[in-house]
Formats: structure tokens, sequence, C-alpha cells
């Protein structure tokens, strides 16, 4: 297949950390900006109810006035009590208003509001407690709004770079001068690989799964040698990219020679040796099939083969076994009775001749999950047959002429062998 050699380096955020370190005026600024959220406040833990109307928060104020538990006043009303905790007055407020945050806010601990109207209902709120947040100053402060800020910088000047390295590719500028002007990580170049990313001149090598990204962009048909260099993801983050280009291609063609020389050769040796055995095995089992007992025949051969062995099969075994038997076993039941039959082994190993001494007839009902198997067998090709079936008569109904020429055509144009 084609193979193509890849130049490229990797660029990662994190390395860009110092770019990123907010100056002491962005943090001053953020902190003036974020004024309220690091001031002084008072923080409250409540037990509010909202009542679906005046009459329903008055009960319930009167209830918790005359002494009973907020929670089981509310209960008893059929109203649900909700506890609240360290809630500031600003975040109070968004949430359920100003009037009732103004209400709930001039109370002390323990204290209980009068019903108090809002667009969600009416409230009915005591308070459980009170504690002071004594707010952060600018120091305190600090670590929290370096890492907000540093955190925004990062992604802004992550982004920056990508820019800048596709506008100088867009220049015309070279791979080679893009990276040495914006260094990061050192530069990689791949041997000549496949598009799996695996070297065929060494199984040892395979590219790194980050890689995946960058192969399947640069083995594009339209990819070019030197061309524009590209920016593609790199690993299974955002934070990485690979900046790269294809710096060789070879296109798909033979193997040359000198590379597999020694492989050819063992191949060579396989086939020869191989003729040989074939005509030995065919004298064997024309001697066989002439009377002579088929070990005498193979000691006469003239070669040291293995010993002769035998083995009795069933074929209904052979039918409901999940393990497929060995070639030889399953060619005893394609060969004659006192006849020899030479086959090929699997992988070049060799020729093998199968004599059928003996041969008795089963009995399929007592094998009832045989004939089950049978009928599995059958059944899966029982739709095909059918639609075939189904073509040949649509096609003598209606009448149906074939065009031959066009139909072979019609085949070279699909499969691509227009050529030929």
């Amino acid at each position: 297949p084609e193979r193509r050699v890849i130049e490229y380096a990797v660029y990662d955020k994190a390395a860009l950390m110092k770019q990123a370190t907010p100056t002491d005026a962005e943090i001053t600024a953020q902190y003036a900006h974020d004024k309220d959220k690091y001031a002084p406040k008072d923080m409250r833990s409540l037990t509010q109810v909202i009542a679906p109307d005046q009459a329903k928060a008055t009960a319930l104020a009167d209830k918790v006035k005359s002494g009973e538990s907020i929670g089981a006043a509310a209960k008893a009303l059929g109203l649900d009590a909700i506890k609240i905790s360290n809630m500031e007055r600003g975040s109070y407020s968004d949430q359920h208003g100003s009037a009732v945050a103004d209400a709930v806010f001039a109370l002390h601990a323990g204290g209980n509001t009068t019903p108090v109207k809002s667009p969600l209902g009416w409230y009915v709120v005591h308070v459980d407690s009170i504690t002071h947040d004594p707010g952060k100053t600018l120091d305190e402060a600090r670590p929290e709004i370096v890492k907000l800020l540093a955190a925004g910088k990062l992604d802004a000047v992550f982004a920056d770079l990508q820019n800048k390295l596709s506008q100088q590719a867009d220049k015309g500028l070279s791979f080679a001068d893009i990276v040495k002007a914006n260094p990061g990580n050192d530069v990689v170049t791949t041997p000549s690989i496949i598009a799996t990313g695996i070297n065929p001149d060494d199984p040892k090598y395979s590219s790194l799964k980050d890689m995946a990204p960058v192969l399947k962009d640069a083995f594009k048909p339209d990819s070019k040698v030197s061309g524009e260099p590209l920016i593609v993801p790199y690993g299974q983050t955002r934070d990485k990219f690979a900046f790269y280009h294809v710096k060789e291609i070879t296109p798909a063609g033979p193997i040359p020679f000198t590379k597999i020389h020694d492989q050819v050769a063992h191949d060579a040796l396989l086939e020869a040796q191989s003729k040989v055995a074939h005509q030995v095995a065919l004298a064997i089992a024309a001697k066989a099939d002439k009377g002579t007992d088929i070990a005498k025949a193979a000691q006469e051969s003239g070669y040291q083969l293995p010993h002769v062995g035998s083995i009795t099969a069933s074929k209904i075994d052979l039918m409901t076994q999940r393990v497929q038997a060995a070639k030889p076993v399953v060619e005893l039941f394609n060969t004659a009775l006192h006849h020899a039959r030479v086959l090929e082994g699997e992988r070049n190993g060799g020729w093998f001749i199968v004599w059928l001494d003996k041969r008795t007839p089963g009995d399929l009902s007592k094998h009832p999950e045989a004939s089950a198997f049978v009928q599995q067998q059958l059944a899966a090709g029982y739709g095909q047959e059918l639609g075939e079936e189904f073509a040949s008569a649509a096609k003598a109904s209606v009448g149906v002429k074939m065009y031959p020429g066009n139909i072979a055509a019609l085949k070279n144009t699909l499969s691509g062998n227009n050529a030929q």
C-alpha cells in the first residue's frame, strides 16, 4: 500500500502557562469587579414556607407566634417548610425578591417574619442562625483570582497560537521555518508508514494512539508532499494539537525485490518441495488403488514418510460438533470405498493420502440432534431461495430481455474496471 513520511510537532496548552500569568493590574481590576463577592457579609440559615394565599400565611404566622415551631405549623396546614443554609442577602434577594430579603435580613436569630407577598406566593420565614463572613482582602483572594484569570488567558493564548501558525502557513512559510519561529516540543519524523501507522520494514514500530487524527488527515487523497502545513487535534482532549506536513509519499506498488529476496527464496523452496511431495503422494495413491496395502506403498516410495495411521469418524459427529474437524477427516466422507484420495494440507502443510477402508451406514432416527442441525442448515438458505424463485417467476411473467454487453459495462463501471 501507499506509504508516507509525516513530520510533526506537538503543542501542549500546559506549556503556555507562563504566557497566561495574570498581571497585578488584572488581578486588582478583577477584585474590584467582584467586590460584592469579597466584601464582609452576614449569612443566615433559614426555614421558610411559601403559602398560596394570605389567609394560610396569616394562619401559619399566628401558630408560629403562639410558640409552635414553623415546621410543625406548616405540616399542620399542609404546607412544606424548606431549610436554607448560609445564604447572603444578595443571592437571597435574587432568588426570592427584595421585599422578602428586606424582611428576613432585618431580623435577629430566632426571629420570624410576618407574611410577606412576592411573585411566588406569601412568605413566612424563621431565622435559624446568623453567621458573619469577614470577606477576603485582595491578598487573601489573590490565589482564587489568579486561577480564574489564568484559565481564561490560557485558552486565549492557545487559540492565538493556532491562529498564528495557520496564518504563517497561509503566507507560504515552510514547516521548518514556522516551527523554528514557534518552538514547542521536538519535531518528530515518522518512518515510511502506511495509513494504519505501521512500518512494514519494522514490525516492532507502531505510531502512538494519539497520532490517529494526524494519520487520518495526512493520508487524505489530496495531501501533497511539502504542502501547506496543517493543524489537527492530538490525543483524546483539546489540550494538545499537532502541526504537521507530509514530507514524503511512496506510491502503492510492488515491494522492491531486494527487500523480500530471502522470503521469495524460501517460498520458492517450499513450492519445489510441495511439487515433489505431490508426485510422491499420487504414486502411493495409485499403488493403493491397484491393491497394494497403503502402508507398504508408502514404504516403497523411497522416502522416509510419517507412520500411516488409522482413524474412525462419524458423519453425524462431524455435522454437530462445534470444533471444525481436520481436512483429512472430512475428506473420508468424500472418498470412494477402497480407494485413495490425495489432498493438499492447509498453509503448505504437505500432502495427505486418505484411504477409505470401511463404511457403515448411519441411522439418523437415533440422532435427533443431527436432524435438527440439518433443518437449521436448510432453513438458513430458504429465504434466499424463495427470493430467487420469486425473481425468476417475475421475469417469466412480465417478459425480460437481457443485454449482456450493457450488463458487463455496468459491472465494469461499478467495480472501477473501465480501463480493462
